[in-house]
């Protein structure tokens, strides 16, 4: 941990490959220090730690390090991200928390295609799945929302007490 740390602070590019190689689990075991080498990264070359974060959130077998994947990954607003970040959200199979996270991101991206995704998983069976698209939706500007958008949006769920106060606010303006 501490010579990620130590990589981050030179911060020059040169030190991807190393920190690159130190986030694969197929490399080391322990997962503090992937987490370690994978925040590094996203700090000192964005280019190289978007293909390392892609593959983290696809392949690597610790769930904090796929949250912390997806986490990372709401920086990035290219379509390929964009895609994978849908693709984990939508991923029935997928652990709950790494979808929450992935949905998070989809909001952080403000991408196009992030929205008409964020409208599918507002009428997910999983109400955590649920519940988090319409505070993505919520977190979204209202110019990226067309009003139609927003009175089926007002539709979509039963008014719980916690989501009420948010389609409120949505349906008002």
């Amino acid at each position: 941990i501490r010579a990620a740390k130590a990589l981050k602070k030179i911060g020059s590019r040169r030190v991807a490959p190393a920190l690159t190689k130190a986030a694969d689990h197929r490399v080391v075991k322990d997962a503090a220090v992937r987490a370690a080498a994978l925040t590094a990264l996203c700090d000192v070359n964005k280019k190289w730690a978007r293909r390392r974060l892609h593959d983290v959130l696809a392949t690597d077998p610790a769930i904090p390090m796929r949250v912390l994947a997806a986490k990372q990954l709401g920086g990035f607003n290219d379509t390929k991200t964009v895609k994978i970040l849908i693709a984990t959200a939508q991923k029935a199979s997928e652990n709950t928390n790494v979808r929450l996270e992935a949905i998070t991101s989809l909001g952080e991206t403000g991408h196009r295609k992030a929205l008409s995704a964020l409208k599918a998983l507002a009428k997910n069976a999983n109400k955590k799945i649920r519940r988090q698209a319409i505070a993505e939706l919520g977190e979204l500007t209202v110019e990226k929302i067309a009003r139609s958008d927003l009175r089926q949006l007002c539709r979509l769920t039963p008014r719980t007490s916690s989501i009420r106060k948010l389609q409120e606010r949505l349906c008002r303006r």
